[in-house]
């Protein structure tokens, strides 16, 4: 996902910790040191000459490319702003800022002028990065207090063994561990048994086919919830119980807690439990303070003889509320959306290009605070009074009913920040997930605890009830794409190092919620899961496959309760500076292949049409929510090849019906994507032609009207195939 200069500058480190500058220059000469306050080390890109590398740029950032097997660099220390004899013992982390379209198979750091196997730490290669990303190692073992007496000293930074691979580089810094890391290293058995347990558990969970009763259907309206169950004829109703697992609290916490008649019910008939939606309180009045038990989860158990419980059934949730109100169905007029709509764009491109369908980015750092200040508004949910960022929600009002004038149906992505990145950074250490490791854009939420999730929940009714109104007074919002590129969690949604079911134990809860706060005021409301294009590979261990995640999606949604949801994907080129999709090696006609690219988008149809996969006898909606084509540079042949990726991407996905919009990403080309230029437009400040519109504007603007054929024609040359159906419905294999 690319996100504007503005909200990457959100990524910059605390500055109550780091003021972080890397002075990245050619080799021979060095531009003037920059630092400040906090720093502990920066380091600067050194005379001595590097490996297997081409220096593409020399300013901030460092842009290299990789033109052999044995890549490397060496940066040599900037001195820290207090002290040339500041203590390297309490500042073992080596941690930097990279964007790059392939990343590395692995990364090593060797110290100078100590060169050797034995004085360095070879570790995970850089992912897949299409944001400014943090890269961490951890030095404690080079004995960096020993290299600092030698006096003159640096590092060797070696990029894996790809040809080929481009890495920008800003930022580069020695520092204390933060305390996820620290948490790591003292827990790190701990922490990794516990991962291998509750993972265990959750597979012989969602695999259990022997449970003896089920929950089948949870109905809630605004007052009350109604549980359909079923239960052997031979059961005593008297020794049975409905559990409640409220949001925020695991099945397992329930299990081994010794107070869990608190969330006990017990029955009264065989089939069916009626139950207020609100606790009562003493008086007998519903407690808003209480958690809205729509959002729960209900399980049958039997009590043991000694007070313990026995799962007698699957939890199930809610799959479809009562409406408090509803709104009517938008549909977009065509299949061609745009990107990341705001009040910067170019926003007469909406009316020219003929989109139907936008995205806009829900960045969640300013939008609630705990106090009142002077741009807040008041609002009540579940007993308590939060503060709405009025200034926030106007911007996204702007853009939304730009969107709405011309009848543009918008889908929302919720980005979450970490805690320190918060506007109330007290609010943001209740939201974010405290295993989210800075490494990442972005965090998962923090829906394992109770107050995170009812925090998180505020958000999405704040955002429902002002989005998913019928009269739009604010603009609307009909999809939700659930944060971003999940199977890049680790970039994109981190929440710390899990497995791949455990990752998605947490996520498809965010999903799940999205769709039960909105699904309240708009019957039509769907919540995406957000994936990029690898498949069944992963960029790293950090990483999952998008194969794998969706299958546990499935298992979720069979095992707790199936709802509409949908898949947003972004089917990029294999690689994202190669505009030339037809030519991916990795991406092939069967559901293993590596990945799913414009050029085998077949095999994501196909998948989704799997009986198991299907809502209700139907396959899924499909949104292509984020992809574009990059032109290398500005020349003549660049640009055509861009424009003959972007024919060739509209005339791959033209018959595959469970396709219905593709957002073309980006609008206009910008200086914070790493050196693509994917956008319809070049730079706003480029020399020759400033924002101007390139041949891909015009392509993209012909399709899906009269002038496509005569329009998206030229490439069939440059492709060199005679007309489009040789590329079109691939059997797979």
């Amino acid at each position: 996902m690319y996100l504007p200069i503005k909200l990457l500058r959100t990524n910059i480190f605390s500055a109550l910790l780091f003021l972080l500058t890397l002075c990245a220059i050619g080799f021979g000469a060095h531009a003037a040191d920059v630092s400040g306050g906090g720093v502990d080390w920066t380091f600067r890109l050194s005379d001595r000459t590097g490996h297997d590398v081409v220096i593409l740029n020399n300013n901030n950032p460092l842009h290299i490319k990789t033109v052999g097997k044995d890549p490397y660099i060496y940066v040599e220390r900037v001195q820290a702003w207090d002290s040339a004899q500041r203590d390297l013992e309490p500042l073992p982390v080596l941690e930097l800022e990279y964007f790059s379209g392939e990343g590395s198979d692995h990364f090593q750091v060797f110290t100078v002028p100590f060169v050797s196997e034995g004085r360095s730490a070879k570790v995970e290669g850089l992912s897949i990065s299409q944001g400014w990303s943090r890269y961490s190692v951890d030095l404690a073992e080079l004995n960096l207090a020993e290299l600092q007496k030698a006096g003159a000293w640096g590092l060797r930074l070696d990029f894996g063994s790809r040809t080929g691979s481009e890495f920008q580089i800003r930022q580069i810094t020695l520092r204390p561990r933060n305390e996820t890391e620290q948490r790591k290293i003292d827990q790190a058995e701990e922490l990794l048994a516990t991962d291998r347990n509750i993972s265990a558990r959750l597979s012989e969970y969602l695999t259990n086919s022997s449970y003896p009763a089920s929950i089948q259907s949870v109905q809630v309206d605004e007052k009350e919830i109604e549980i359909q169950f079923s239960i052997p004829c031979d059961e005593d109703v008297s020794d049975l119980r409905i559990i409640e697992i409220p949001m925020g609290v695991s099945r397992l916490e329930v299990e081994q807690s010794a107070d869990w008649k608190q969330w006990s019910h017990a029955l009264v008939q065989k089939n069916s439990l009626t139950l207020p939606r609100y606790r009562k309180n003493q008086n007998g009045v519903s407690d808003l303070k209480s958690p809205d038990q729509l959002l729960s989860r209900w399980a049958l158990a039997r009590e043991t003889d000694d007070n313990r419980l026995e799962w007698l059934s699957s939890a199930r949730y809610c799959e479809d509320p009562v409406p408090l109100r509803d709104a009517k169905l938008l549909e977009p007029a065509n299949r061609k959306g745009i990107g990341a709509i705001s009040m910067g764009r170019p926003l007469q491109d909406l009316d020219e290009l003929g989109v139907g369908s936008a995205t806009i980015n829900f960045h969640l750092a300013n939008v609630i605070r705990l106090n009142p200040g002077n741009d807040t508004i008041p609002f009540q949910y579940m007993g308590r009074t939060w503060h709405a960022v009025e200034s926030t929600l106007k911007n996204w009002d702007k853009a939304l009913l730009e969107a709405a004038r011309r009848n543009i149906v918008v889908s929302a992505i919720l980005l979450v920040p970490h805690a320190h990145q918060f506007t109330d950074r007290e609010f943001g250490k209740i939201v974010a997930h405290p295993d989210a490791d800075r490494s990442g854009i972005f965090a998962a939420p923090n829906l394992e605890d109770p107050e995170g999730a009812l925090a998180y929940t505020a958000i999405l009714e704040l955002l429902a009830q002002r989005y998913c109104r019928s009269d739009g007074d604010h603009g609307r919002v009909s999809h939700w794409i659930i944060h971003n590129e999940v199977n890049s969690g680790w970039v994109w949604t981190n929440a710390g190092d899990r497995s791949a079911i455990r990752f998605m134990d947490l996520y498809q809860k965010s999903m799940r919620l999205t769709h039960l706060i909105s699904r309240q005021y708009d019957r039509h409301s769907q919540s995406f899961i957000s994936l990029e294009h690898h498949w069944t590979v992963t960029h790293n261990s950090h990483c999952y496959r998008g194969k794998e995640l969706l299958e546990w999606m499935e298992k979720f949604s069979e095992t707790e309760g199936d709802f509409e949801w949908g898949l947003a994907f972004h089917p990029y080129p294999q690689s994202l500076f190669e505009p030339k999709v037809w030519l991916d090696t990795q991406a092939q006609f069967h559901f293993d292949t590596p990945k799913i690219t414009f050029k085998n988008l077949e095999v994501l149809d196909a998948w989704m049409r799997r009986p198991s996969a299907l809502y209700n006898g139907q396959p899924r909606v499909i949104h292509l929510s984020e992809q574009g084509l990059n032109s290398k540079d500005y020349s003549q042949q660049a640009l055509i090849d861009q424009a003959a990726g972007m024919a060739y991407a509209w005339k791959k996905m033209e018959p595959l019906e469970s396709i219905r919009v593709f957002h073309y990403h980006n609008w206009v080309d910008n200086r914070g994507e790493g050196g693509l230029r994917i956008g319809l437009r070049r730079f706003p400040d480029d020399a020759d032609d400033p924002n101007g519109k390139k041949p891909i504007y015009q392509v993209f603007k012909a399709l899906g009207t009269e002038d496509e054929m005569a329009a998206t024609e030229f490439a069939l040359k440059v492709i060199g195939i005679p007309h489009w159906k040789i590329i079109q419905n691939t059997p797979l294999k």
